[in-house]
């Protein structure tokens, strides 16, 4: 009996054993590429690693040898470098096979064009780039789509330097009258920044700065601007007509904000000012979001004519009194405080009056009015890689086809 009962306990352990082993085999990570799509543009390179695999990896191009070339091939990585694009400058595509044992993993490879730059304006870049590199995070790849945007006439069209960690003081960018996007948030050391000329600039951000002046009045095509978390003490709109929305949070400078007659103006964020008195938007038609809370000081909030205005958040501020209302009569939400009376309020405004309760009140989100992502792409290029010719051949490949043109 004892003899029957240990085999049984044997088994039952072999068993167990057994399963969890099985278990463990069948739950392993598979081996697989860190990225399947990749967009590069000639003479772009990047690297492509693979995931779960100790062994060495075989590389090869399964199509598109006339364009792509793998460089520096190791166990478990491969250097990709664009060659060329399709004739006439046509977008194809290549692919790239990773043979790990018997299984086989594929990356596709999109190729753009190379574009030219406008001579002026490239080494106008290099110097601006030369002056603020030390200690920064800005790229010397002027490819780079994550950071500088250019257009098909070779015209730097955007700029994206946030949170690179710039230390210059003052960065001028009058030597780039194309401009349409700017953006230099997040860097405390940045003083100062120059945007004389840039005419057809419409996005501007250099929130989160130390920036104390900032002159706009060359910059007539402006629609978007965050100057939230500045030192400015003045800002002048007035050549600025064709604003859409604008930020200016967490000052602790700024006495006035007057957008009065800006008929294209949709949103206003003006909270958290520690000197805000007044604010005008008068006239402001379209103006549909008005969030202007939490400033201490502020006596004078103008609605007059905001015919389109459905939300407005104004309460936190202590010192004022009284809100007319009168134009605004398609407003839909009002949180303000007890004390604060709304002159001229009609019964739907009424309706909508929310008292603000600090208790009950959740916490505001963060209102972005400018995402860098819409208007620059991080295709995963090596950043910092300077313009060179192919040094490297393909090896072998599996397959001698052409790719496809997209």
């Amino acid at each position: 009996m004892r003899l029957k009962k240990l085999c049984a306990f044997i088994i039952t352990i072999a068993l167990v054993i057994g399963t969890s082993f099985s278990t463990t085999i069948a739950n392993a990570a598979k081996p697989k590429l860190a990225q399947s799509v990749t967009v590069l543009r000639v003479k772009d390179k990047t690297t492509l690693k693979i995931k779960n695999y100790k062994k060495k990896t075989k590389w090869s191009i399964k199509s598109g040898k006339s364009y792509i070339s793998l460089s520096s091939k190791k166990k478990s990585s491969v250097v990709v470098t664009a060659k060329k694009s399709g004739a006439s400058n046509k977008v194809v595509t290549a692919k790239v096979m990773a043979k790990a044992g018997s299984k086989k993993l594929y990356a596709t490879f999109t190729i753009l064009p190379r574009y030219k730059m406008e001579s002026t304006e490239k080494t106008a870049l290099k110097n601006v780039i030369k002056s603020l590199k030390s200690g920064s995070d800005i790229s010397n790849n002027l490819y780079s789509e994550a950071q500088y945007k250019w257009d098909t006439a070779g015209h730097l069209v955007g700029l994206n330097w946030s949170s690179k960690e710039l230390n210059e003081a003052s960065i001028d960018l009058s030597a780039f009258p194309y401009l349409e996007t700017v953006s230099l948030g997040e860097n405390e050391a940045i003083g100062s920044v120059i945007l004389t000329g840039l005419t057809k600039l419409s996005s501007l951000r250099v929130s989160d700065t130390q920036i104390t002046t900032l002159d706009l009045s060359t910059n007539t095509a402006l629609r978007t601007v965050d100057l939230s978390g500045t030192g400015i003490a003045t800002v002048d709109f007035s050549k600025n007509l064709l604003l859409d929305s604008v930020k200016i949070t967490d000052n602790s400078a700024i006495k006035s904000i007057n957008l009065s007659n800006h008929t294209a103006l949709t949103k206003l964020y003006c909270y958290n000012n520690d000197v805000l008195t007044d604010v005008n938007v008068s006239g402001c038609t379209a103006l549909k979001e008005l969030k202007c809370y939490n400033n201490v000081l502020l006596t004078s909030l103008v609605l007059n004519g905001c015919t389109s205005l459905a939300e407005l958040k104004a309460y936190g501020n202590t010192s004022l009194e009284a809100l007319d209302v009168k134009d605004s009569t398609n407003i839909s939400k009002v949180v303000v405080d007890e004390k604060t009376k709304l002159d001229n309020a009609s019964s739907s405004i009424e309706s909508a009056v929310q008292t603000y309760d600090p208790d009950a009140e959740e916490d505001e989100e963060d209102d972005e009015i400018i995402d860098d992502e819409d208007d620059f792409t991080d295709y995963g290029l090596d950043e910092d890689e300077e313009d060179e010719e192919d040094d490297e051949d393909d090896e072998s490949y599996d397959e001698e086809d052409d790719g496809d043109e997209v």
